[in-house]
């Protein structure tokens, strides 16, 4: 593949996932200053090199999930790919966070619409530097079985995971 080419695709995800950061932020904004919802946004690069982008609320207790998750591998070599959920679990804790989605929409291979996962979350405070996310291959709905995993997920390696618990 040309170079010129690679670089365009690396820059064409890179400023999707500043739009879904940013559109994060706006979310994240909105939700920490009602108080009432569980809110988790995030616009970052994992261990992997997939780029995610995330919003997903619930009430305080996990009642009413929703939410969407974009996931996209750009490395054409590797096996370009992009996969569309939509969050149907959230639990909450303090700056951790587990939440079930379920594929919409898929280009890969090895995941079909209608697969579920269940992702954890860490939010390790300003700029994403202590960040941690990690997936697990489960049943979406029994998310909140996996919260205490969080707390161990392996470091993002760029962007920000922001969780906003509305019980604190």
């Amino acid at each position: 593949m040309h170079i010129g080419s690679r670089r365009a695709i690396r820059i064409c995800s890179l400023l999707a996932v500043a739009a879904l950061a940013l559109a994060a932020v706006i979310v994240s904004g909105a939700g920490a200053a009602g108080g009432t919802r569980d809110v988790v946004t995030g616009g970052f690069e994992d261990y992997l090199g997939e780029h995610i982008g995330l919003s997903a609320n619930s009430g305080p207790s996990g009642e009413s999930p929703s939410g969407h998750e974009s996931v996209t591998f750009p490395d054409p070599e590797a096996g370009h790919f992009k996969i569309r959920s939509r969050v149907t679990c959230l639990a909450v804790a303090g700056n951790l966070a587990a939440w079930g989605t379920v594929a919409t929409d898929s280009s890969s291979n090895t995941v079909d619409p209608g697969t579920e996962f269940v992702e954890v979350g860490r939010d390790g405070g300003p700029g994403g530097a202590a960040d941690g996310w990690d997936f697990i291959d489960a049943a979406a709905e029994d998310c909140a079985d996996f919260l205490a995993q969080a707390a161990t997920a392996p470091p993002i390696a760029s962007g920000n995971i922001s969780i906003h618990d509305a019980q604190e």
